[in-house]
């Protein structure tokens, strides 16, 4: 045991070595292909000054490319008008060499084709000659030309010589400038004033200004000019870091270049082939583009910077701080980080999936995309699904953006993953993708469109994606800005959405952080020296560089994914499938699985990594770098040691959390029974391979995807794919043209065998299975969750308050004649004292401590930031099948026909089945008839003389033993056979049918002894002798089977105010014979089936989960769409489910809960929750142990917030009367971590006495703000009054000292009166004895700025925190406002007669039955849900 640790650090230490070699490769790496692409286009413009010389290259003022034979170049005004066209297609017909000349007009190009041979017009005759034309037309059309407007600039090509050009001038620029600078540096010439870089830096950051300048000269020339003066500015004032920056920014450029010149290269023989193209008539945009985050930061950075340089420059009266506050406030790490992100995936786009980026900026619109509308026909092939469509849609529900395709009946099954379809008029598919584009950006959309072929939803595009055709002879989409070879590049893109945003987040956040710590910079006397403040925006821009480049390059080098197997099994023969799947070599897999998994410290180090995006993070590193900054690293050592603890322990609770779920599922993962070499052969599932020969039997779960060669009377329950309850009767024939749940010759992973025996051969598994597909495609954005998400909510209303306070503490330091530094550190100190450090921690721990609470009643938390919102859940969704009931047949009802018992007819029904020792591997309705006649009087024979059981296509069995023949079966089928009915027979099956029930009817003969003897000599001769003479016994009515703890689980839910809805593939008879078998009876106005749900508006939809109980009928896509309404009508929503079917269900809401029984595991794989053992009572615990976290997560903030406004009001008070903050920097950490952190923690871990309560929406804000305030005031008075006696008995260190004693007594002591459990009590008496041997230890207590304070003092701070413990016990007894329940149900509660009841039995321990009658809540759910959806 002891060793352990020595080789985890050993392993933590080579695993950080490692990453650290990795990621200075990567560095190199990047550096490399910068060095590499920038010398090569800086040779560009002396390349093409020689060609302009020799007559081969254009002017500087035209786009063109020119190959051996062929020339693109641009027609300036060519768009809206055909006169200008012809006019050129004429003159350059008649230059020499010319063979053709062809008009592109989506690029604005005329495509000229050259002689290989003989003299011929160079390309710069053919360039002036189309610009004498562009003049001469100009000219005749002078006066029309005013009323045209303007059209938009011709695209750049990505070959274009001029674009190359203008990047090698700037790389050479920047080179240039950057070796003046270090010479400079290096001589100590003298520099420019900073007041230069202020004026560039306006220039550039100042929106209007670069709008001017666009609107004059065009985008390209614009930030041409504006980087030149950027770089001059830096050149002027010797800043060399920054023209590194620069350069490597212009380096990336120019490898973004570098590559689409190449790509130009591959595809112009493709493109000029079909370059005669009309022009795309581009509508005006419905609504303006949206402001993504970037543009609405850099107009608000734009205000700020003026501001702030105004501000500075008044209050300073120095040119120099102004200009200084210019450079500070300006965005720069924003526009290096997504420019450096931009080029680099595009760079990778060329070079990984031979991609053209014909309009480079879509590209930088990627951040902006929240919707994707995609053509149907790129997702079909020759009628057939696409093999990278699956990994496609999955990849664009992971973007988190709404996808859109056309309503086309080829989607069939993918129709749930769509968020909407539109018409598709009629097979008009580009006017319909006009139409939906249109309809999507006038809802404010930023819209991404892939396509092949429709050229006008492309070229309207925000992003157009074109697909490039399959077919030579099909034109390329020139409307397109990224022209992709594949959907592999297609799916590389949308991998690139959340990555895109994430580049700008992090631009936003180190340019605000960069611009910060600029301004601590500019405080006289935080650092000597000229050019003081820009340092740290230099330093942010050189980070989000490398930010940018690496987050495009972990795109890049995500595997693409693998094409899914593009045959359809089902539609072929057998001897297809053995010819297209030979046998495997499972001995190779075997090896492979055998390797190591990853090293655990990796993963603890990526999960640390994961864990740093908390919202608090910031905020505190920030703090920390700005302490550290103004002198006093050992605070900011501190504080960074907070954030790393709190990742640290965050990431162990997350891998432990995992680890536990993966072995509980390890054991629930079915095996394989092979068959090779004539023998069988048990393996794990996990190593079987398509091609491989599988056998499954009655009552296993079919371990993969596979095709039936061989079957005996096989029946299987598909529920957990499809959610329909019957069994499927399996066959070997094929079934083309055949829907999912009527592939009769097709077994798939996770479905269950209920009777018979069958061999297959697998056709997929893992991850290509069709239960797996399901549950990628059930992927998408979750629903945000988590403590840590709900208390940064809270914070952020809070901070303002905290920050006024610090900044009152400022600017009272200011006004008693304190020096802007010691005003600013103080400002800074009680600012940190007011942000909870331990917030994070206490919520990390809280949520680990209910997890592990949770795991001992058979709840297992894979998510465990989803444990508070169990304790806000409103609704539960459950899926019947095999979630609430056991998927499990049963007889209910028993209907004995005159002259009979129900023992008569469960007797005759039992000898119809098979023997009592073949009961385990018989036909579900055989065993449900074996239990039911279980306990019957009277004896049974234990062997049948002849047998017949059920089996596909007939539908009943028979036994015969002696003279007596007893049937079973379908009614319809078994009263034929009847002789003697009345006309009244159908009754009773009539009856048990509307009763949800599936009917058995059951019969009997009695034979002669010639027909004994038959069967003697021929078994078979039984199904002859079933088809007449019967004499009917009864009827038998069976169904699901409920699981025990159901009924009691739903008075529990209905107890504690939670909805209940249930939602099933089922038919709605039998869903409503279930519900009230529940104790749950709903009125027919209640139920709605699938098919009314489709013909719902969406308003009508918001009523019905609101007013409706039973869903029944429902397809998977319905379940998601009944919890995805539920939450967006404002309510909290749970889904329970165990099957494939129910996995995007479960993705969709925000608390998911897979029962672990047999079954498929893709609901487990997408769930936050699992039940283990089909314990679903355990929800009821849950719910309780949610409600438990958050009352005792509010105590524990009341007690943390409380205590850090007693310290700020402390800290304004200390400064009003003297002029600086009594506590130090030190000090307020000491208490935030040892007296507020670990105290309030423990009482967030502990369990709170009493009962759960209820929760509507998390922490009640008004009382926490209301308890917060109180006692805030006391113990800041506390604090005061002790510091005010100690200050006339002693020196101020001494005082500060006793106010220090007070604030940390006091704060543990309200613990205390918080919670009495026996870990407070622990925390608390630690934690004051730490901090009184702290404070009292010579060397601790210097470092920490204290000093010895004797018994007075002592006595002085003990009996202020005596007189404020009394104070903040008796206030909620004094304060009416003070006596208000949390826990009080809100006042548009229904009254009890409005509410359903809930009912349920349960046996007394003596025998007899006991009802319960709980209220389900129903009409208050209901009221609540309108009026939410009104609103």
């Amino acid at each position: 045991m002891l060793l352990r640790p020595v080789a985890l650090g050993i392993q933590a230490t080579t695993t950080l070595v490692d990453a650290t070699v990795r990621g200075a490769s990567a560095a190199t790496e990047a550096v490399g292909v910068i060095a590499s692409a920038g010398l090569q286009v800086a040779t560009v413009p002396v390349r093409e000054a020689g060609r302009l010389r020799s007559g081969e290259t254009a002017s500087l003022t035209r786009r063109c490319w020119s190959g051996e034979d062929r020339a693109w170049i641009e027609v300036r005004g060519l768009s809206g008008t055909g006169e200008l066209g012809r006019h050129v297609l004429d003159a350059l017909g008649a230059q020499p060499g010319v063979l053709s000349a062809r008009l592109n007009l989506p690029l604005s190009r005329v495509v000229v084709e050259l002689s290989a041979d003989g003299d011929r017009a160079s390309l710069n005759d053919l360039c002036r000659v189309v610009a004498d034309t562009e003049r001469r037309c100009r000219r005749d059309d002078g006066s029309a030309a005013a009323d045209t407007p303007v059209a938009p600039p011709p695209a750049v090509l990505p070959g274009d010589g001029l674009l190359l050009a203008a990047r090698g001038v700037m790389v050479g620029v920047n080179a240039a400038g950057l070796a003046i600078a270090l010479a400079g540096w290096a001589l100590r010439l003298p520099q420019a004033p900073v007041a230069v870089d202020a004026a560039a830096a306006l220039v550039n950051y100042q929106p209007w200004l670069r709008r001017q300048l666009v609107d004059r000269i065009g985008t390209g020339p614009a930030h041409t000019v504006l980087s030149l003066i950027s770089t001059g500015s830096r050149i002027a004032t010797l800043s060399p870091a920054a023209l590194a920056v620069d350069l490597a920014l212009q380096g990336i450029k120019a490898a973004e270049n570098q590559a689409g010149a190449q790509a130009w290269g591959r595809h112009e023989p493709h493109l000029a082939r079909h370059a005669e193209q009309a022009e795309v008539q581009l509508p005006a945009r419905p609504v303006p583009l949206p402001e993504g985050a970037a543009d609405r930061y850099g107009n608000r950075m734009a205000f700020v910077q003026l501001i702030g340089a105004g501000v500075a420059g008044v209050f300073s009266r120095s040119l120099t701080v102004a200009a200084t506050a210019a450079v500070v406030t300006g965005p720069k790490a924003l526009r290096t980080t997504t420019e450096a992100f931009a080029a680099t995936l595009s760079r990778a786009l060329v070079e990984q999936h031979a991609a053209l980026p014909l309009r480079p900026e879509g590209l930088r619109r990627l951040d902006r995309v929240d919707a994707v509308l995609i053509d149907p026909r790129v997702l079909f092939a020759g009628g057939t699904r696409h093999p990278l469509t699956t990994a496609l849609l999955a990849e664009a529900r992971a973007s988190g953006a709404q996808l859109i395709t056309l309503d086309v009946a080829e989607l069939g099954e993918l129709r749930p993953v769509f968020d909407d379809l539109a018409p598709d008029r009629g097979g008009a598919f580009d006017e319909a993708l006009a139409a939906a584009l249109a309809r999507l950006q006038q809802d404010g959309r930023t819209v991404a469109v892939l396509s092949s072929t429709a050229a006008q939803a492309l070229a309207s595009a925000d992003v157009g994606l074109g697909v490039m055709p399959d077919s030579a002879s099909t034109a390329p989409p020139f409307a397109a800005d990224l022209l992709l070879a594949d959907l592999t590049g297609a799916w590389r893109v949308l991998h690139a959405l959340p990555a895109a945003r994430a580049a700008t987040e992090r631009g936003i956040s180190l340019s605000t952080g960069a611009t910060a710590l600029g301004a601590v910079l500019m405080v006289p006397g935080v650092r000597a020296g000229r050019g003081r403040g820009p340092g740290p925006v230099t330093a942010g821009a050189a980070a989000g560089l490398v930010s940018g480049y690496l987050l495009a390059r972990g795109v890049a080098r995500t595997a693409a994914p693998r094409p899914a197997p593009a045959y359809e099994w089902h539609a072929m023969s057998i001897d297809e499938v053995r010819a297209i799947l030979p046998p495997p070599d499972l001995a190779r897999v075997a090896t492979e699985l055998a390797e190591q998994p990853p090293a655990m410290a990796w993963q603890f180090v990526k999960a640390v990594r994961a864990e740093l995006s908390d919202p608090l993070m910031p905020v505190l590193a920030l703090s920390s770098a700005a302490t550290a900054m103004l002198g006093s690293p050992v605070d900011a050592m501190l504080v960074s040691t907070v954030l790393i603890g709190n990742c640290m322990l965050a990431a162990a609770q997350q891998l432990q959390a995992e680890n536990r779920l993966n072995r509980l599922l390890a054991q629930q993962a079915p095996p394989a029974r092979i068959l090779e070499d004539g023998g069988y052969g048990e393996i794990d599932a996990a190593r079987l391979l398509p091609g491989a020969l599988i056998e499954v039997r009655s009552n296993e779960v079919v371990p993969a995807d596979a095709r039936l060669i061989e079957t005996t009377d096989l029946e299987v329950d598909e529920s957990s794919l499809t959610g329909e309850s019957l069994t499927v009767d399996k066959q070997t024939a094929a079934t083309p043209g055949a829907e999912l749940a009527d592939r009769r010759c097709m077994l798939y992973a996770g479905t269950t065998v209920v009777a018979g025996t069958a061999v297959a051969l697998v056709t997929a598994v893992g991850a290509d299975t069709q239960a797996r597909r399901a549950a990628e495609l059930a992927a998408g954005q979750l629903p945000v969750v988590g403590l840590q998400h709900q208390l940064s909510q809270l914070m952020s209303r809070a901070f303002p308050a905290s920050a006024a306070g610090g900044l009152l503490v400022g600017v009272l330091g200011l006004l008693r004649g304190g020096g802007l530094r010691q005003a600013l550190g103080n400002a800074i100190a009680v600012a940190v004292a007011a942000v909870p450090e331990g917030m994070p921690l206490m919520a990390t721990l809280a949520q680990h401590a209910s997890s592990q609470r949770l795991s001992g009643s058979g709840a297992l938390v894979r998510i465990p930031r989803t444990v508070e919102a169990l304790g806000r859940v409103e609704v539960v969704c459950f899926d019947k099948t095999g979630t609430l009931s056991e998927n499990r047949l049963r007889v209910t009802r028993v209907h004995p026909v005159a002259g009979n018992t129900d023992d008569d007819v469960l007797r005759c029904a039992a000898n119809a089945a098979p023997a009592a020792e073949g009961a385990p591997h018989a036909h579900a309705t055989d065993q449900a008839v074996i239990e039911a006649a279980a306990d019957i009087a009277g004896q049974r024979w234990s062997a049948p003389d002849a047998h017949l059981p059920f089996r596909s296509g007939r539908a009943f069995s028979a036994s015969v033993s002696g003279r007596e023949l007893v049937v079973k079966g379908a009614p319809e089928v078994v009263l034929a056979a009847c002789r003697g009915l009345g006309s009244d027979v159908g009754d009773p099956v009539a009856q048990l049918a509307a009763g949800g029930l599936r009917v058995i009817a059951v019969a009997q003969r009695r034979l002669t002894a010639a027909q004994v003897q038959s069967l003697r000599n021929d078994p078979d001769a039984i199904t002859g002798l079933c088809r007449s003479r019967l004499s009917l016994t009864g009827f038998l009515g069976i169904s699901d089977t409920p699981r025990a703890e159901a009924p009691q689980l739903l008075a529990d839910l209905a107890e504690r105010g939670v909805g209940v809805r249930l939602i099933t593939g089922d038919h709605p008879v039998t869903a409503t014979a279930i519900a009230a078998e529940l104790g749950m009876p709903v009125t027919a106005a209640q139920v709605i089936t699938g098919s009314e749900w489709n013909a719902l508006s969406r308003k009508d939809q918001e009523r019905a989960v609101a007013q409706r109980v039973i869903f029944a009928r429902m397809s998977p896509e319905n379940k998601v769409q009944v919890v995805q309404t539920l939450e967006r009508s404002g309510r909290v929503c749970a889904m329970v489910g165990d099957g494939a079917n129910d996995a995007a269900a479960i993705r969709a809401a925000s608390v998911g809960l897979g029962v672990v029984a047999r079954g498929s595991d893709s609901a487990h794989t997408t769930a936050d929750i699992v039940l283990t053992d089909g314990r679903i009572g355990a929800l009821a615990d849950a719910v309780d142990e949610g409600r438990r976290l958050w009352r005792g997560v509010q105590l524990a903030v009341t007690g943390l917030l409380g205590g850090n406004v007693g310290e700020v009001i402390f800290g304004v008070v200390g400064s009003a009367l003297t002029g600086s903050s009594p506590l130090n920097n030190r000090q307020l950490l000491l208490m935030n971590m040892l007296t507020d952190a670990l105290p309030a923690t423990s009482v967030a871990v502990s369990t709170p006495a009493g009962p759960a309560g209820r929760v509507v929406h998390g922490i009640d804000e008004r009382k926490l703000m209301r308890a917060v305030a109180v006692r805030g005031a006391i113990t800041g008075a506390a604090a005061s009054a002790a510091w005010a006696m100690a200050s006339v008995t002693g020196r101020p260190q001494r005082a500060a000292t006793v106010a220090l004693i007070t604030l940390v007594t006091t704060e543990l002591a309200q613990t205390l009166v918080d919670s009495h459990a026996p870990l407070v009590l622990l925390t608390a008496a630690g934690s004051f004895a730490t901090f009184a041997a702290m404070i009292s230890l010579p060397g601790i207590s210097q470092l920490l700025g204290c000093t010895p304070v004797g018994p007075l003092g002592w006595s002085q701070a003990l009996g202020s925190t005596g007189a404020a413990v009394l104070a903040i016990a008796a206030a909620p007894r004094l304060l009416p406002a003070g006596r208000e329940d949390s826990t009080a149900q809100p006042p548009h509660a229904t009254t009890p007669d409005s509410m359903a009841a809930v009912q349920t039995l349960s046996r007394t321990p003596d025998g007899r039955q006991r009802r319960t009658v709980a209220r389900a809540g129903l009409g208050y759910q209901s009221g609540e849900l309108e009026n939410s959806s009104a609103g």
